[in-house]
C-alpha cells in the first residue's frame, strides 16, 4: 500500500496509532493481559482523544500565525493546505478519527 502526504500530513495517521499502542501496553500490563481487548469503550474514546489532538495539530499547522502588527506583509498568506496526507488536510483527518471513535462508543 502506498501512502501519499505533504510536510507532516504523515502525523494524521501516527499520532492516533501510536497513542494507541502505547495505552494498550500500559493498560494491559496494569489491567492484565487482553483487559484492553475486552474493552472497546477506551480504543473508542482514544480515538476522540487523537482526533482532537490531530484537529488542532492541523489547524495550526496549516493556518500559520499571522505576522506581528507592527510588519508589513509582504509576502501574501497562502491559503492552500500544506499538511495532507492523501491530499486531505490534517484537520479533516481528526474529524474522521473523531467519528470513528464515536462509532466504536456506541456499536
Amino acid at each position: 500500500m502506498i501512502f501519499v502526504w505533504r510536510k507532516l500530513g504523515f502525523l494524521a495517521v501516527v499520532i492516533p496509532f501510536s497513542l494507541l499502542c502505547i495505552v494498550q501496553i500500559v493498560v494491559d500490563s496494569i489491567f492484565g493481559e487482553g483487559f484492553y481487548s475486552q474493552h472497546d469503550l477506551i480504543g473508542g474514546f482514544l480515538l476522540m482523544i487523537s482526533g482532537f489532538i490531530v484537529f488542532f495539530l492541523g489547524r495550526r499547522l496549516n493556518n500559520p500565525a499571522p505576522p506581528p502588527l507592527g510588519e508589513s506583509q509582504a509576502t501574501p498568506i497562502r491559503k492552500e493546505p500544506v499538511h495532507t496526507f492523501f491530499w486531505i488536510p490534517m484537520e479533516f483527518w481528526g474529524g474522521v478519527a473523531v467519528l470513528w471513535g464515536i462509532v466504536v462508543v456506541v456499536a
